[in-house]
């Protein structure tokens, strides 16, 4: 299989269970379908089931060694995959839609969330400037010529999420989606920027 038909494939896959992660957040939302209830196959869909974050690892990996070593590419196959438009699209979509997962689950636990942000130490209102910034910023991963901004900007976002885990002395458990979420942003940027750099030739092998 080409490295292009494999992006298109990976690209599809993130579509498929980004929006299936999202159906079922808006499903529950209007109490149609109890997630509790399939907690385990939810938490599976909503990492993914490691597929993403692998996927975009590898293709960093695959940049990342074009780089170090040009005279030693990579197979074609492999850096036509990393380096497809198709690959960080992908990428950027799953991250979009489970952004907008998540909105939509606080916009449906707003108490809960209140709550949960005041006994941080934040106004009861930073919970809606929090849902405002990661919509913005989820829309604009779509967007390619301000994806890495909005990358930056939701990468910072999920830093603070995980420092306010902590100084809560919350479980690691409950930081582990923006651990998850932080570590696909970051490997977005970085494929983001080592794809530019490969020859056009290259990403179409």
């Amino acid at each position: 299989m080409s490295g292009e038909r494999l992006a298109r494939l990976f690209y599809s896959f993130c579509v498929l269970v980004g929006a299936s992660v999202m159906a079922a957040n808006i499903l529950s939302a209007v109490g149609l379908v109890p997630i509790g209830a399939y907690g385990a196959v939810y938490r599976v869909f909503v990492f993914r089931g490691g597929i993403v974050l692998a996927g975009g690892l590898f293709a960093l990996a695959v940049l990342f060694s074009s780089r170090m070593r040009p005279v030693e590419r990579p197979a074609p196959a492999s850096l036509s995959f990393a380096a497809s438009d198709w690959t960080i699209r992908g990428l950027c979509v799953s991250t979009a839609l489970a952004f907008l997962a998540t909105e939509v689950g606080k916009l449906a636990h707003q108490a809960e969330m209140r709550s949960f942000f005041t006994a941080s130490g934040y106004p009861a209102w930073f919970l809606y400037v929090v849902i405002v910034v990661e919509t913005i910023g989820s829309l604009g991963l779509l967007e390619p010529r301000v994806r890495l901004v909005a990358a930056c900007v939701l990468a910072l976002d999920m830093v603070g999420a995980i420092v306010t885990h902590a100084r809560n002395g919350d479980p690691f458990a409950d930081s582990l989606e923006a651990v998850h979420l932080l570590v696909t942003l970051v490997t977005i940027i970085l494929v983001g920027v080592l794809r530019e750099r490969v020859p056009p030739a290259a990403a179409t092998a």
